[in-house]
């Protein structure tokens, strides 16, 4: 008797940590908002192409068919040597918008200068099932 008490008390334990950490972070969202999210996969992507452009690239899955995925980029600027980012008021932002479907790929272009950091401010909302969520990350410029 002992020793299958032992041996379900172990297999609860294991169980335990391997789900604590999925379930701690799908309960805040993975991110800043403390929201639970549905989309379980995320890539983000800000390269400099040249010495005036950069790419933003955001590839994002949902756990379910959403009644619709938004993604909305920001470019932030910094002067250089600082870590103080603002957004760049003189472009606007690339929102996109996808409409039943478990996945969002968002492209764009926005010009940069080599006197200043950049970084991308990215926001993905959803909604599946009647229940919205919202998540916000950021990415920095990756220079060539």
């Amino acid at each position: 008797m002992k020793k299958q008490t032992k041996k379900i008390i172990s297999t609860m334990l294991t169980i335990a940590i391997l789900i604590l950490p999925a379930a701690a972070y799908a309960a805040t969202g993975g991110g800043e908002t403390g929201q639970p999210m549905t989309i379980n996969s995320c890539t983000i992507s800000f390269s400099e192409k040249s010495a005036t452009k950069s790419e933003a690239k955001v590839s994002a899955k949902d756990l379910h068919i959403a009644d619709y995925i938004t993604s909305k980029i920001t470019l932030q600027s910094a002067p250089a040597g600082s870590s103080s980012y603002t957004n760049v008021s003189s472009v606007n932002p690339s929102i996109k918008t996808v409409y039943n479907t478990n996945s969002i790929y968002h492209i764009c272009d926005f010009p940069i200068t080599q006197n200043k950091n950049y970084r991308i401010k990215v926001e993905l909302s959803d909604n599946v099932n009647g229940k919205k969520s919202s998540n916000t990350y950021y990415k920095n410029l990756t220079r060539r």
